[in-house]
């Protein structure tokens, strides 16, 4: 929760980040079902809460963002970094070489995604099915 103040701060102005949830985080339950509840009743409302963008990647074994999520940012230097976890430690990733893979993953999840406001109805679809 502390990570997500970065996106009500005045100054600098918040930074634009569009969310590419996989469906099968809405199914994983985390908690118990109270747990679940908050979790999508904050998914619900982070859209306009917090400025974002949030778009469920339906699940499907046959696309690149199966192999791992990850980030990419552009700095204000227009420069670009990429970040992806291990079960070791984090990576950041800045050779051309590397993000143009990261991108090409990025193009294909994104084709793939619901569009906001299906992503929303999606959303709560899932809670009153399974977590009511």
């Amino acid at each position: 929760m502390a990570r997500q103040s970065v996106f009500s701060r005045k100054s600098p102005p918040p930074p634009g980040c569009t969310f590419l949830v996989d469906e099968g985080v809405l199914l994983r339950e985390v908690g118990d079902p109270e747990v679940m509840r908050e979790q999508f009743d904050h998914l619900l409302e982070a859209p306009k809460a917090l400025g974002v963008s949030l778009h469920i990647v339906k699940m499907r074994g046959d696309h690149l963002g199966n192999t791992s999520s990850f980030t990419i940012a552009c700095m204000e230097d227009r420069r670009e970094v990429a970040y992806f976890e291990s079960p070791a430690r984090g990576f950041t990733l800045e050779e051309h070489d590397e993000l143009g893979a990261l991108h090409r993953a990025l193009r294909e999840i994104r084709a793939l995604a619901l569009p906001v406001d299906e992503s929303l109805e999606f959303i709560r679809k899932v809670r009153s099915e399974r977590w009511t």
